[in-house]
């Protein structure tokens, strides 16, 4: 097998886990209530569209899909910078914008989390979730439990 052959390997079983991500999400979103919709373009910051609706209004969450496995000790590590080719080399981050949800497939536990684009620190390259709180006296760590909710709260405006 050659070098290039290989690297096809990787790549579509990195492909794989990242569809199987996604439709483990948009399952669980339309699970939630919401309608999902996926863009025709490959190359958005965001992979799907959750869409939630009073029955007269709209609203549109640009969500950035993660698929991350539990390690050793106990925590599912998601790289948040976006995974296509061009932006991998460059190191480039996502922008505020570009995403307002990421969701994280943990196929560990069969489990769909979601955390607010504006929680994560500009400067991060991952987001950790754990199972259970670390043995030792690490202090700042996020629960999986904490995280199961879509957070349309953070996005609703409250009318004066």
């Amino acid at each position: 097998m050659s070098g290039k052959q290989a690297n096809e390997g990787i790549a579509s079983i990195s492909k794989h886990k990242g569809n199987l991500a996604e439709t483990k999400v948009a399952a669980d979103l339309m699970a939630k209530g919401f309608f999902v919709a996926h863009p025709r373009e490959e190359f958005l910051p965001f992979d799907l569209v959750a869409i939630m609706s009073d029955g007269k209004n709209y609203v549109f969450y640009k969500v950035q899909v993660k698929y991350a496995e539990i390690d050793a000790h106990g925590a599912a590590r998601a790289d948040l910078r976006p995974r296509h080719e061009t932006a991998a080399r460059t190191g480039r981050k996502y922008t505020k914008g570009e995403v307002d949800v990421f969701a994280i497939y943990v196929p560990d536990v069969d489990r769909c989390f979601y955390v607010d684009s504006s929680i994560v620190d500009k400067n991060s390259r991952c987001f950790s979730v754990r199972i259970s709180p670390p043995s030792d006296n690490v202090k700042n760590y996020n629960l999986m439990e904490d995280y199961t909710d879509f957070p349309v709260e953070a996005f609703i405006e409250v009318e004066e």
